[in-house]
């Protein structure tokens, strides 16, 4: 086959990263924003003081550095797809396990997970 049917018959595969990519990072900035506006109920949901209740940010933006600094290695020996379908399957587990919390111990595990998936989605966003 010539080389530039070649070309035309693989340029529409990629149709749909931007998008996705545009997606993953409102979705990941969307949840830091709904959450943090809702700490009184997350507080009352979980019996505890709201104070109590914004460790889940701290969780999540503590993690979030330390997860910068090591993904500036980690990018430069692993694949950037694998790392971004990661960040998603991370931040996938911690909604799901955050959706289901019965105690605020459950609910900082779930922003565990949610501290090491989002910085993965920006920052290979960005790559």
């Amino acid at each position: 086959m010539d080389k530039k049917l070649l070309i035309l018959a693989r340029a529409p595969t990629g149709r749909f990263l931007l998008p996705a990519l545009l997606l993953c990072v409102f979705l990941v900035y969307a949840g830091t924003a709904f959450t943090s506006t809702l700490y009184v109920d997350i507080a009352a949901s979980f019996k505890v003081s709201i104070g109590t209740a914004t460790m889940l940010s701290l969780t999540s933006a503590a993690l979030g550095l330390v997860m910068g600094l090591v993904l500036s290695i980690v990018s430069l020996k692993f694949n950037h797809k694998k790392l971004f379908i990661s960040g998603i399957a991370l931040c996938a587990t911690g909604t799901l396990i955050f959706f289901l919390a019965q105690n605020f111990d459950t609910a900082i595990l779930a922003y565990f997970f949610l501290g090491i998936g989002a910085p993965l989605i920006l920052i290979m966003n960005v790559t």
